[in-house]
């Protein structure tokens, strides 16, 4: 017994243990939970491995010649060519790896505990998502920053190259190298910043992916229209990492306030403003939380046992281990009742228009865009998740969705223009200023009866 407590307190033991922990727990996530872009992700992967890189929309009727600029569109790629191998599950593997080594790459000590909170804190952003890219080229960013081996920053610009053709997050990336060059003093050679913004000009639109970011970033009403982009409304699964964090932050650092103003304080005000950017913050600020840890462990290593703040930690630690536990329960819950990744989406529907195809075009939820690119690759949609921004002669399609759910004079009118015959909507839509569903019953759209569908309804109208 004894050798094997020495045998896994080695660290290249626990270091594997802790690998092969998270991969699967990010498989999980990731083999159970279907994003609602992963759909279309796949399909234009599979269409440029024929077709090359479109330019303009592929997927809509409504946005018909849109130029489209994929800034994920290599990430696409290996979706499709992963999915082609070896279908959904050996994709999920792959994202697992990349959500693994972010984390590792992240972690400067051996206190794999802050590891485990960082990976509670992310699984709510987790599965298979190109924000992983994100994660995982803002670890390796820092990482090259800090090196004291300074030849390896002449890696940033090849970094750059592949960062700007997989996520058009890169930009990010770009503000942490100019916020480097202010605040920090090694700073780096003019050459290999200029390097780097140039590699990120090589990709198939140039100077488009800064013009697509640019029309994201300065939309106003994503926070209002898509939930990852809402402020302040971090899922609970993050406030173990974040309260445990700021709690030792303010009890360890001498300027508390005046440090907030660094690269992990900047994400976190972006995690704040838009809950999408919490996986960044949690990379960002993994090795300050590592360091005091380190602190926390020595200053109990140090008090004499009969100490009371020692049980207070020892029950604060319990505490922040229990809301962990009960936070990774509410994941397990939700697969546990129903492992279907495909659980929440419109598969009876998307099943039966297989069968008996619309006579018409299609009205989709917005949420249901990918997944009914992914099943039904013949019938264009009305809108998926490439388009709260996307806007056309001052027109937003994302308003016009809009409008359609709540206007019935609209409605009538965008049907009649685009030939809508079908309906595939959320049966929880339906609230006080949207009653899209009992409207269109009322009008003499007909409700298809599908068997154990209990998400969505899909309406036909017959004349």
């Amino acid at each position: 017994m004894n050798k094997l407590y020495k045998f896994l307190n080695k660290n290249i033991v626990r270091f594997i243990v802790l690998s092969i922990f998270l991969i699967a727990g990010y498989f999980y996530v990731g083999n159970t939970r279907l994003d609602p872009d992963f759909g279309w992700h796949l399909r234009a992967g599979q269409h440029m491995l024929v077709y090359g890189v479109p330019k303009i929309d592929i997927f809509t009727y409504t946005a018909e010649y849109f130029p489209w600029v994929n800034h994920s569109w290599l990430s696409d790629l290996l979706v499709a060519g992963l999915y082609m191998i070896g279908g959904y599950s050996i994709v999920a593997v792959f994202f697992a790896l990349v959500w693994t080594s972010a984390l590792l790459i992240a972690s400067r000590s051996k206190y794999y505990i802050v590891t485990i909170l960082a990976f509670i804190a992310t699984v709510p952003f987790a599965g298979i998502r190109m924000v992983a890219w994100s994660v995982l080229f803002l670890a390796i960013l820092e990482r090259l920053l800090e090196n004291s081996k300074r030849h390896y920053i002449w890696l940033l610009p090849l970094l750059f190259l592949g960062w700007a053709n997989l996520h058009g997050s890169f930009t990010l990336g770009l503000l942490v190298l100019v916020l480097h060059q202010i605040f920090s003093k090694s700073k780096l050679p003019w050459q290999v910043v200029l390097l780097s913004f140039i590699a990120t000009l090589v990709n198939p639109f140039g100077y488009g992916v800064y013009v697509e970011v640019a029309r994201t970033a300065l939309d106003t009403q994503l926070k209002s229209h898509i939930t990852e982009w809402q402020a302040i409304n971090l899922p609970t699964m993050v406030l173990p990492y974040l309260i445990g964090l700021i709690s030792l932050h303010f009890i360890f650092n001498k300027h508390p306030i005046k440090t907030i103003a660094s690269i992990p304080g900047l994400l976190l005000l972006l995690a704040l403003s838009s809950i999408r950017h919490a996986p960044l913050f949690v990379v960002s600020s993994q090795r300050y939380f590592e360091d005091y840890t380190s602190r926390l462990t020595t200053a109990i290593k140090s008090m004499p046992k009969n100490n009371m703040s020692k049980k207070h930690i020892t029950i604060l630690v319990i505490i922040c281990l229990f809301m962990a536990g009960l936070t990774v329960w509410q994941l397990l819950a939700g697969t546990i009742v129903d492992g279907r990744r495909d659980r929440s989406y419109p598969v009876a529907a998307v099943e039966y228009l297989a069968n008996s195809p619309c006579q018409g075009r299609i009205f989709n939820d917005y949420n249901y865009g990918g997944y009914i690119i992914w099943k039904l690759p013949d019938s264009k949609v009305y809108i998926d998740g490439r388009m709260p921004s996307w806007s056309e002669n001052n027109v937003n399609y994302f308003d016009n969705y809009d409008r359609v759910l709540k206007d019935k004079e609209f409605r009538t009118r965008e049907f009649e223009r685009y030939s809508i015959k079908c309906v595939i909507i959320r049966n929880d839509l339906d609230k006080k200023d949207i009653n899209i569903i009992k409207d269109l019953q009322e009008a003499g759209w007909e409700a298809v009866d599908l068997p154990y569908d209990k998400y969505s309804t899909l309406l036909i109208r017959k004349s």
